[in-house]
């Protein structure tokens, strides 16, 4: 988050970690601010492991 003129900004970033030389350093890979906080939420979670089904795979039309 950044101020500027009593307004808040903020960024979503994608990174990694990774040492080179014994330091530390960061590598952005993504910036996901213009994505829709939906979307944001989506690759979090995918990132942390969840798994999503595609929806002809998640439901299933009996009659």
């Amino acid at each position: 988050m950044s101020k500027y003129k009593d307004r808040e900004y903020f960024t979503y970033l994608l990174r990694r970690s990774y040492r080179e030389d014994g330091k530390v350093k960061q590598q952005t890979i993504a910036n996901l601010t213009e994505l829709p906080e939906v979307t944001r939420e989506l690759v979090k979670e995918s990132l942390q492991g969840r798994v999503f089904l595609p929806s002809e795979e998640a439901i299933e039309i009996t009659r």
